[in-house]
């Protein structure tokens, strides 16, 4: 009896350190498991930012060519690169307002319409002789009253790459619908023609209508481009300079989407 009951203690004993030892098992494979996922999901983010950083360089190169060959102009191109569908808009700096410009009244109203306050302004001085220049839009969120949210409102309709009036031949149509004074039915109509000579035609008569009403125009062009890539929802912003000396680029600026939220 004596060693049937010690049989029947080892046996449990037994039981328990079997027990104990698929418990442990168990423990290292959900932990292996969870390692695995989270080394492949490390590994799939990664492929995606390098797949994402490729073709923002082959859409750049991309408006570089077009740049030089100066076949940009009002134009939208519609690319396919790695089996993501891309869309490419160039634009000269000269186009947008002067951020150092503050006389011009429609650069005051887009300030005030996206709630940055005259005393802001005041502080950061942009049109101050001597003031410093911005080499980056994110500079300016260094002044109370410019967060990132405020400062992606501002982006589309400003500069700080020119200090010159704005040119109206190069300007987007919703920049062109800022200017005070200017021709909405023909911005409306040059939002709606597909022609490109009309296109033209239509920024050069607003141009003459501009300064027949003494508003402050350049016809000059900048040596900086701003090109826009889209990809689906998402919008960057990738920021040029052209040497006309050595014809290359040099990328000075590059503006990822607006995180959301959260």
């Amino acid at each position: 009896m004596k060693q049937l009951s010690v049989i029947h203690r080892l046996r449990g004993s037994i039981l328990l350190y079997v027990l104990w030892m698929l418990v442990i098992i168990s423990l290292l494979a959900f932990q292996l498991s969870s390692v695995s996922r989270a080394l492949l999901i490390n590994q799939v983010s990664e492929t995606n930012l390098i797949k994402k950083n490729l073709q923002l360089y082959s859409a750049t190169q991309f408006a570089k060519f077009k740049i030089l060959s100066n076949d940009w102009k009002n134009l939208k191109f519609d690319l396919k690169i790695n089996n993501q569908a891309i869309f490419i808009e160039i634009f000269n700096e000269s186009g947008f307002f002067s951020l150092y410009n503050l006389s011009n009244q429609s650069l005051k109203n887009i300030l005030n319409s996206i709630n940055i306050e005259q005393s802001v302004v005041e502080k950061i001085n942009f049109s101050d002789e001597g003031s410093a220049r911005f080499n980056d839009f994110y500079e300016l969120t260094q002044y109370e009253g410019i967060n990132e949210e405020t400062l992606y409102e501002l982006i589309p309709f400003v500069s700080i790459y020119h200090e010159e009036a704005i040119n109206p031949a190069l300007a987007p149509a919703e920049v062109l619908m800022r200017i005070s004074g200017v021709d909405q039915y023909r911005v409306n109509k040059l939002m709606e023609s597909n022609d490109e000579p009309e296109k033209d035609q239509l920024r050069r008569e607003i141009v003459e209508i501009l300064k027949s009403h003494n508003t402050e125009v350049s016809e000059n062009s900048s040596e900086y481009y701003r090109v826009h890539i889209s990809f689906g929802t998402e919008l960057y912003r990738i920021f040029l300079k052209y040497n006309r000396r050595n014809k290359d680029f040099l990328v000075v600026n590059t503006l990822s989407p607006l995180s959301p939220q959260i």
